[in-house]
């Protein structure tokens, strides 16, 4: 991505984005400050080079964030589903379970668990 006085996004950074962000080893590492650079370290930033010389660096992290959120979503409404299922089994009517904003605190029906 070049900076102007205007953002040029180009094919190549979304293609440069569109590429797995591999994870930041020292985000998972508590040597702190008294890091000395470590192999893992080292190789991490090699791989990111071309996502900060692009410019994207940022916009990469934010896609990675948006992907691990929806992966935790999807997750979710898995395990949801499955439970809901599990109630059906049990002869529960799920309409008439979950119908009542305040028996739940999240909206069951909008995931077309039953």
């Amino acid at each position: 991505m070049k900076r102007t006085g205007n953002i040029l996004i180009e094919d190549s950074d979304y293609e440069l984005l569109q590429k797995v962000l591999p994870d930041n080893p020292c985000d998972s590492c508590g040597v702190g400050m008294a890091c000395c650079g470590c192999p893992e370290g080292r190789n991490y930033s090699e791989k990111v080079k071309p996502y900060k010389d692009s410019g994207v660096y940022e916009a990469a992290l934010a896609v990675k964030r948006i992907n691990t959120a929806g992966n935790k979503i999807e997750d979710l409404q898995n395990e949801i589903k499955k439970e809901c299922g599990y109630l059906r089994e049990q002869g529960f009517d799920l309409n008439r379970l979950f119908n009542s904003e305040e028996k739940v605190s999240h909206p069951v029906k909008k995931l077309n668990a039953f």
